[in-house]
């Protein structure tokens, strides 16, 4: 039998939670990440609103901006009700500025930016 898949949430020694970007953002999207350490202690509350553990959700894509506030602050929801008429009252970049301002958020790397970035380069790079 195949080992399961083991979800890899770090980068330079820095562990990670994902935030992904909802459909409605496609035109601004904010690539962002969590550490790890800052939403771990609530992953009951991520189990209650969302019935899947916080590997499960990075596993899948992560948390939008929206749940990630409601899972860092301790504040039910469920299926688009939501206890705090504040967080669902916040536009996209609001809810991503309250991540990076109150939850140590930042920008994650695009994937695969780096080799496109490189092989660009060779591309241009004058030939000796």
């Amino acid at each position: 039998m195949a080992e399961p898949r083991r979800l890899n949430l770090s980068a330079g020694g820095q562990r990670y939670f994902p935030i992904m970007a909802p459909a409605i953002a496609h035109d601004k999207r904010i690539n962002l990440r969590v550490p790890l350490e800052r939403i771990l202690p609530h992953e009951e509350t991520a189990y209650a609103n969302h019935l899947q553990t916080l590997t499960n959700l990075a596993a899948r894509g992560g948390l939008d901006p929206w749940e990630a506030l409601h899972v860092l602050t301790d504040t039910k929801w469920r299926r688009g009700v939501s206890a705090s008429q504040r967080i669902i009252a916040l536009s996209y970049e609001q809810a991503c500025a309250e991540l990076v301002q109150y939850y140590g958020a930042e920008e994650a790397p695009r994937r695969g930016s780096i080799q496109r970035d490189v092989r660009i380069g060779l591309r241009t790079a004058p030939r000796l």
